[in-house]
């Protein structure tokens, strides 16, 4: 369950709250009637009957990812061609790799993208996928899964040269990751 604001962004649990963007404040709305009913020793009045869906809505199990195959001669983390290089600061940095199912395997803590900047003592983090300007979109490519990485920079994006990686994991191959090439802000 989540915010009517989060909601909107469909990311993580919104994408998969069950009645809608406004199931917070609905289920707010009767815990506290519930509440007071409780607390006043009345019962609550309800126009609606119970509806059993046990046995009537089909099963569907979430897919395990092993029914995608990558095109011959790729391997899950390999870059899909072309790669943009050239960024100015404002402009959205996009990526694509070679992925699996993002709930195969799903390793709790772990990210599905990194974004970093280079620096006179190597590669510093700037950006995870726990951040409001960066996204990862699957899309079925053929048998295969692709992983599209967007980091949104903004005016106050250092120049300079980054990357952005991406991991998975598949239930055939185990964990997998993807390196972009360097891409110049500016």
């Amino acid at each position: 369950v989540t915010t009517p604001e989060e909601y909107e962004l469909q990311q993580y649990e919104a994408g998969h709250t069950l009645h809608g963007k406004w199931t917070l404040p609905a289920y707010q709305q009767i815990s506290s009637q519930l509440a007071r009913s409780l607390e006043t020793g009345t019962s609550t009045a309800s126009d609606t009957s119970y509806d059993d869906w046990r046995g009537n809505s089909p099963q569907t199990d979430l897919p395990n990812g092993d029914n995608f195959s990558l095109p011959r001669g790729k391997k899950h983390g390999d870059l899909v061609l072309p790669v943009k290089v050239q960024y100015k600061a404002g402009e959205t940095v996009s990526v694509a790799f070679w992925s699996d199912n993002p709930t195969a395997l799903y390793e709790t803590g772990g990210n599905f993208l990194l974004v970093e900047h280079k620096t006179p003592s190597g590669w510093k983090t700037v950006a995870t996928d726990g951040d409001w300007n960066t996204t990862v979109r699957w899309r079925a490519e053929g048998e295969g899964l692709v992983a599209k990485i967007l980091w949104t920079t903004n005016a106050s994006t250092e120049a300079g040269k980054y990357r952005l990686s991406h991991f998975g994991q598949s239930s055939k191959s185990g964990t997998f990751s993807g390196v972009s090439p360097a891409i110049t802000v500016q």
